[in-house]
């Protein structure tokens, strides 16, 4: 469950996602923080993200670590302002599903809900990105070129990269990486540097069609165990 919390929460900080990763204890080197990248105009990447109110699609989430890898897939919702659901249909079943307020954690085989505050997630200004605050209030936000970029973007199809760094160093990532094609998120990965990366990428994106607000609330099934 903190894998998927910390993924999300970064890519909520990117537009509103939701999700904590596994840190290790290790910190390895990474050749990441060697490179560089040009300013270059990130005005369509802050454009996007002002305009979108809401994205839904499907996503596939990969985690790459020492352990090896591990990769999900299912269905996500997002509104602004810090509402989301992601639907975790494989190969474990979860929800994460917040309303602004409130975050609920459901892991359906287990038959457990965790309920906590908004506010409590881990990687809260990566939550903000996608969500609706000013990107740049929260991060340093370049261009990045492809020969910069963490292999676990390779085979990734986009236009445009930009790299996010947080300007807050106390955050539990090093870098966020968004990537667009054709005007549009195809796909995010975070960089904790601790010898693990994560990605999502998207497909059958939806821009700023109407969702249901019913998505963003939930009510814990009857006989499952909850803790607040």
């Amino acid at each position: 469950m903190k894998k998927i919390l910390l993924l999300i929460s970064a890519i909520s900080s990117s537009y509103a996602f939701a999700q904590n990763f596994v840190i290790s204890d290790d910190k390895p080197a990474s050749n990441l923080t060697q490179s560089t990248t040009n300013q270059g105009d990130i005005s369509g990447l802050i454009n996007y993200l002002s305009a979108t109110k809401s994205l839904q699609g499907k996503f596939a989430q990969e985690v790459q670590s020492s352990q090896g890898v591990e990769s999900s897939q299912g269905e996500m919702k997002i509104a602004k302002p810090n509402k989301f659901y992601w639907d975790y249909q494989s190969p474990n079943k979860q929800k994460i599903i917040s309303n602004g307020e409130k975050v609920w954690q459901y892991d359906i085989d287990l038959e457990q809900v965790s309920i906590r505050k908004r506010d409590e997630l881990v990687g809260g200004a990566a939550m903000n990105v996608l969500s609706g605050a000013n990107p740049e209030a929260s991060f340093n936000i370049t261009v990045a070129d492809k020969s910069t970029l963490p292999q676990i973007l390779n085979g990734v199809n986009a236009d445009k990269f930009y790299r996010l760094t947080p300007k807050d160093t106390a955050e539990s990532y090093d870098n966020i990486w968004l990537a667009m094609q054709a005007e549009n998120i195809a796909a995010i990965a975070v960089d904790t540097g601790s010898n693990q990366y994560s990605l999502l990428t998207f497909s059958a994106l939806k821009r700023n069609q109407n969702i249901d607000p019913k998505n963003f609330e939930f009510i814990p099934p009857a006989g499952v165990d909850v803790a607040e």
